[in-house]
């Protein structure tokens, strides 16, 4: 009903408002910071997937706003991680245990995408250089994988018109299969070439040589 739509739209500007504010903490690695991220993200996701492709767009830029805020924490984390000696462990439960970088923020920008469509054409200048960098990390399968999903799901929502996109994340996704990295990977970026070449049509010619 129309109330009850009503209440979503309300719910979507409230969600926002609070995910703003936590992100607005300092304490970035505490756990209960990052489960309470999660919590917001995936509450997000939900109310975003029921509002109509007409008053979604409406709503898109600050939603994308606390995607990259997210997601740009994250990636300056990770790469201060990456160039400091510490063990494997470490970097594993910082990167993914305290949501730093931040796979729910990844499902936030890709459920927005199947929601408003080829409108989200704009952001993907922005957050091609996250989406880019979570496939990167095949040291980290979890992370790999929701990328990868990510990938499959842009170019469903996207159709041909990821083809510009698509040299960078068709590379990106070539250096994957060049590394050791779980079979489940493998099998995952193998799937989404298909996914890539359905949705592209004639753009996938070059990639078959």
């Amino acid at each position: 009903s129309q109330d009850n739509y009503a209440t979503v739209q309300k719910t979507t500007m409230i969600l926002l408002e609070r995910l703003s504010r936590v992100l607005g903490i300092d304490n970035h690695n505490d756990q209960n910071f990052a489960d309470l991220q999660s919590l917001l993200c995936s509450t997000l996701q939900v109310v975003i997937r029921k509002m109509t492709p007409e008053d979604a767009p409406k709503i898109a830029d600050p939603i994308m706003n606390a995607t990259v805020q997210m997601l740009d924490y994250g990636s300056k984390f990770f790469f201060l991680l990456f160039s400091s000696l510490i063990s494997d462990f470490f970097f594993y439960f910082f990167l993914v245990k305290t949501g730093l970088m931040n796979d729910d923020a990844l499902l936030i920008a890709t459920t927005l995408a199947e929601t408003i469509g080829d409108e989200f054409l704009k952001y993907m200048p922005s957050f091609q250089q996250y989406l880019l960098r979570g496939l990167k990390t095949y040291e980290i399968p979890q992370l790999c994988s929701v990328s990868i999903g990510v990938v499959s799901d842009l170019s469903q929502s996207l159709a041909e018109k990821i083809a510009p996109f698509s040299n960078d994340i068709m590379t990106a996704l070539m250096e994957v299969l060049a590394n050791e990295v779980p079979q489940k990977i493998k099998t995952e970026v193998l799937s989404v070439f298909g996914d890539i070449a359905m949705n592209i049509g004639e753009h996938f010619k070059p990639y078959l040589h």
